[in-house]
């Protein structure tokens, strides 16, 4: 095999390895839906942005601790805001998730939103292939 052929063989090979990565790190929306939830809605905005939305039919059971107990499970830390402190009206819980897979990495972001009753979570994921 030329060299002319091995380097569009090798980057048709990396873009399929990454497509595949992609596919598979794909969430289900369960993380993010609470035990009392109904009328699951997933939205695909655009490619890597997800909103869920649903009702929560026990809202004394606090469904965004639900959903973050779920998440600091599975890695998912609390991101740092430094204007959070003070400003407790409009504080938008925000959790951050990467993960390294080969040459492949995925930045992961849910916010949390809405109210006791109605649950909306903005979920972004951006993949991306690292080199060195």
């Amino acid at each position: 095999m030329t060299r002319h052929r091995a380097l569009p063989l090798a980057t048709l090979l990396l873009l399929a390895l990454g497509v595949g990565a992609w596919l598979l790190v794909q969430p289900l929306a369960s993380p993010f839906v609470a035990p009392s939830a109904e009328r699951v809605q997933v939205f695909e905005v655009r490619a890597g942005e997800r909103e869920i939305s649903y009702r929560v039919l026990r809202p004394e059971e606090g469904w965004q601790t639900q959903v973050m107990q779920r998440l600091r499970q599975t890695g998912w830390q609390l991101a740092r805001d430094r204007y959070a402190w003070g400003d407790t009206e409009d504080y938008v819980p925000t959790y951050t998730r990467v993960t390294q897979m080969w040459l492949v990495r995925v930045d992961e972001r849910a916010q949390l939103l809405g109210s006791r009753d109605e649950a909306l979570v903005k979920v972004e994921r951006r993949l991306s292939i690292q080199w060195r």
